[in-house]
């Protein structure tokens, strides 16, 4: 009965040691995500100033082109049929741009969310850390990876 016992209380050392140690390895993943993370908002302001900052900043710049030359082609066709006076043509390169600034808006604020998602499964981290008055909450974990 006393072996169980001391081996019972033996394996709630070990335990709480390799816990211990877990959660600081989880604290610094954590501190580490937060100061690499991108901001949604910051990605989704630089592209609505200028086209392809914000998919630069969020780590693709590669995919702000499309939304970038659709458009400056609508603009280029707002203008020529302006000019020709074919108001038809030119609303219809108006709504080209703007669906352009629209759509590179929306997909650099995706790339940010992709970026740091990406950066999350990099790190290995699969929860939301529990902060409270500034400092990391810290528990136990079980985590099954079939």
């Amino acid at each position: 009965m006393k072996t169980h016992l001391l081996t019972m209380l033996l394996l709630i050392i070990l335990v709480s040691v390799s816990s211990a140690r877990q959660g600081q390895d989880q604290s610094q993943a954590w501190n580490k995500y937060q100061a690499e993370k991108k901001s949604e908002l910051t990605a989704g302001v630089l592209e609505f100033l200028i086209p392809v900052v914000g998919h630069a900043y969020a780590g693709n710049a590669g995919k702000g082109v499309v939304p970038a030359v659709v458009s400056v082609g609508g603009l280029v066709v707002a203008i020529v049929g302006a000019g020709n006076l074919d108001y038809t043509i030119a609303l219809l390169g108006y709504l080209g741009y703007l669906g352009g600034r629209i759509w590179g808006i929306v997909s650099a604020v995706q790339t940010a969310d992709d970026y740091n998602m990406n950066l999350k499964r990099k790190l290995n981290l699969s929860f939301q850390p529990n902060y409270q008055n500034g400092k990391l909450g810290m528990g136990m974990t079980l985590t099954l990876n079939f």
